[in-house]
C-alpha cells in the first residue's frame, strides 16, 4: 500500500469508529511541519520529540492535540510575519 492510500484508510477509520480523544492524524499537520522546516528553520523534533521519518514511514499515525495546536499556531505566526512570501499551506486555502 502506498502512503496516500494508508492516509485515506486512516481517515475512513476515524469516520467509522470516531476520533481518538486527544489525538489527531499526522496528515492533518504534516504540511505545516514541512512549511515550518523549510521557511521557519524549525524541525519536527521540536514539536514531536522525534523526527518526521517515524510518521512518514507510517510507524506512527497520530499526534497529540496540544502538539498539533502548537504546530498550527507557530505556522500561522510564521505566515503572518512573512506575508509577502505566500506561505499559507494549500490545505488551509481550501477550507
Amino acid at each position: 500500500m502506498d502512503s496516500g492510500t494508508q492516509y485515506d484508510l486512516e481517515g475512513i477509520r476515524e469516520e467509522i469508529y470516531g476520533k481518538r480523544k486527544g489525538l489527531i492524524l499526522f496528515q492533518d499537520v504534516e504540511e505545516e511541519l514541512r512549511l515550518l522546516k523549510q521557511y521557519g528553520r524549525v524541525g519536527a523534533r521540536r514539536y514531536l520529540g522525534r523526527s518526521i521519518s517515524h510518521y512518514s514511514k507510517l510507524k506512527l499515525k497520530r499526534v497529540a492535540s496540544d502538539k498539533a495546536k502548537q504546530i498550527r499556531n507557530d505556522c500561522l505566526s510564521l505566515v503572518r510575519n512573512n506575508p509577502t512570501q505566500g506561505l499559507w499551506p494549500r490545505s488551509r486555502e481550501e477550507g
